[in-house]
């Protein structure tokens, strides 16, 4: 996989952000590199254009997410890809919103550097991180199963080393997917175009006007960049709503998940309208 992941570093997709992709599981890259190669989203000459002495054709970080969030699927599903949809939710939960398993990955993001109730570095007890987002407006219940949904799709990990369920007395921590997904994947239109017929939308107009493009995706089998580009708009625009109309005192502050990931969306939105915007220096809260 290291020849590939070296040619995709120059379009954004660097091999340490495809090993954190795959995590430590040698199978699970494996099959990361074959549906590379074998995708129907990637052209026989992008790949065979060096080997054989040709012009090098390059390989765009769009084609490998859409590869890696399609697999050989029309749409991205959680089950069939290799990233997962953090704007989801389960219809079990008490409170539907689309913003607990970022805040969840954000609280666990922010303080990696930290010593949690076991005395390690990064692991924090259930318990802890729902009582944390307790002040944000979620219930207790509703962040453990967000924390067993990470948990599944291998975005967080245990302090009991198993990737089954979590009570309010056992510690997480977040893996390098978790953190690919909040600080990388957010930016990204081809992700946020890809996740959104699998995230759940609590307003009908908005649910209507999203499932028009997708049927119109599948009736056509491609929409133009600049069209996906609009949907996001429309889906962002949702999102924004939804975190104020869901906002509390703490919430409402900068230092939320949600506010973390709008800002990103709208970065990424205002970089595809003009590759030369120029965007805030400060350092990301993330990078440390």
């Amino acid at each position: 996989m290291n020849s590939m992941s070296n040619s995709l570093t120059a379009k954004g997709i660097s091999r340490e952000s495809l090993e954190a992709i795959a995590g430590l599981d040698v199978r699970r890259a494996l099959e990361m590199f074959v549906s590379i190669i074998t995708s129907g989203y990637l052209s026989e000459t992008a790949i065979t254009s060096t080997v054989m002495g040709g012009k090098a054709v390059p390989i765009t970080e769009r084609s490998i997410l859409k590869i890696l969030m399609r697999t050989g699927y029309k749409f991205f599903s959680d089950h069939s890809g290799f990233i997962s949809n953090i704007f989801s939710f389960e219809s079990g939960w008490g409170k539907p919103d689309n913003f607990l398993q970022i805040e969840a990955l954000y609280f666990l993001a922010s303080n990696r550097k930290l010593r949690g109730q076991i005395g390690l570095e990064d692991y924090f007890t259930c318990r802890y991180v729902a009582d944390q987002l307790q002040r944000q407006g979620y219930a207790p219940d509703d962040v453990l199963a967000a924390l067993n949904l990470l948990l599944k799709r291998h975005l967080i990990a245990a302090d009991h080393m198993g990737f089954h369920d979590v009570t309010f007395d056992d510690s997480v921590r977040i893996l390098a997917s978790g953190y690919m997904h909040v600080r990388v994947l957010s930016t990204r239109i081809e992700y946020l175009y890809g996740v959104i017929p699998t995230t759940p939308i609590l307003d009908r107009s908005v649910a209507n006007q999203l499932g028009d493009v997708v049927r119109n995706e599948s009736i056509r089998g491609e929409i133009g960049h600049y069209q996906q580009m609009k949907t996001v708009e429309i889906f962002h625009d949702y999102l924004a709503r939804q975190s104020r109309g869901n906002a509390t005192p703490f919430s409402a502050s900068e230092n939320t998940g949600s506010a973390y990931v709008l800002g990103h969306i709208a970065e990424a939105i205002k970089q595809y309208k003009n590759v030369n915007a120029q965007f805030s220096r400060n350092p990301d809260p993330l990078d440390f």
